[in-house]
């Protein structure tokens, strides 16, 4: 007859391979079970949506940077307009200045001397 021992040795012997017998069927059916392709598909629509996402979040940085170009461009266009305008101002008052003085003076004068004219008070 068998020993305690060999019968708990026994037991736990087809313990293990039931065990690995359910393991390995189950294992066995989940292959049959799996479809690689539908695998293979969800992976590449998770790896074009990722780089989606990716693009979508690039074009939306190169939106804001051009906006921020394109504000600090105009900024400069109405300074610069602006300092048109004040230029063509001072030239047209030089222009006056210059028709309104006679001619025939020349340097010899108060004004030469720096006596102070009207355009240079001013």
């Amino acid at each position: 007859m068998l020993s305690s021992g060999e019968m708990i040795l026994g037991g736990l012997m087809l313990l293990v391979m039931a065990f690995l017998l359910r393991r390995s069927f189950t294992q066995s059916k989940a292959s049959r079970d799996r479809d690689p392709q539908k695998e293979a598909h969800a992976d590449i629509h998770a790896a074009e949506s990722s780089y989606a996402a990716a693009i979508n979040k690039m074009e939306l940085r190169v939106n804001d940077y051009a906006r921020e170009v394109e504000g600090r461009i105009g900024t400069r266009i109405a300074v610069l307009d602006r300092l048109l305008a004040e230029a063509e101002t001072s030239i047209k008052r030089l222009e006056e200045l210059s028709q309104q003085r006679p001619t025939g003076e020349g340097t010899t004068g108060p004004e030469a001397a720096g006596g102070g004219s009207g355009a240079e008070e001013s």
